[in-house]
C-alpha cells in the first residue's frame, strides 16, 4: 500500500467525506488533485473505499461522498431522518429521548448517530438527559 493510500484511509476512518473535503484537507500539501482523484479510483477499485454520489440539498449539484466500507451506513443516514425520530420519540416518551434510544429506533449503533443527532439539536431543540444523580439533585433542591 502506497503513502498516498494510507493517508487517504487514514482521512476516511473518521467518518464520510465529499470529495471537496478531501481536497481541502490533502492538496497541495501532501499529493496534487490529479494524484488524489487516481488514488481514490484505485482504492475504489480495490474496494478499500466506496463513492456513492449524493445530490446536494441547496441545490441539484451532485456531490461524491467517499467513505470506507464500515461506514457506507452513515451516507444513508440523513438529518432529516434523525430530526423526524427525534420528534416522534419526544412525542411518545413525552421528554426528549436519549442518544441510545434514537439508535435504537434507526437500528444503528449510538457512536455512529451521535454526531448527527448534536448536529439537529439546534432545529429539535434536543439537550442530553441529565445523568440520575444530577436528576435526583435537581428534584431535592426544588421549592415547593
Amino acid at each position: 500500500m502506497s503513502l498516498y493510500e494510507e493517508v487517504v484511509l487514514k482521512i476516511l476512518e473518521n467518518g464520510p467525506l465529499p470529495r471537496a473535503a478531501l481536497i481541502k484537507l490533502i492538496c497541495p500539501k501532501i499529493m496534487s488533485q490529479k494524484k488524489l482523484q487516481n488514488t481514490l479510483n484505485e482504492l475504489e477499485d480495490e474496494q478499500k473505499i466506496i463513492c456513492v454520489p449524493r445530490r446536494n440539498g441547496k441545490c441539484k449539484k451532485w456531490v461524491s461522498w467517499y467513505a470506507l466500507p464500515k461506514h457506507k451506513h452513515l451516507l444513508k443516514v440523513e438529518e432529516e431522518l434523525v430530526v423526524n425520530t427525534i420528534k416522534h420519540l419526544k412525542r411518545k416518551l413525552l421528554r426528549f429521548p436519549t442518544v441510545k434510544e434514537i439508535a435504537c429506533e434507526l437500528d444503528f449503533p449510538p457512536e455512529d448517530i451521535i454526531g448527527l443527532v448534536y448536529k439537529s439539536a439546534p432545529q429539535t431543540g434536543w439537550h442530553p438527559q441529565p445523568p440520575k444523580k444530577s436528576r435526583k439533585l435537581l428534584e431535592n433542591s426544588r421549592i415547593y
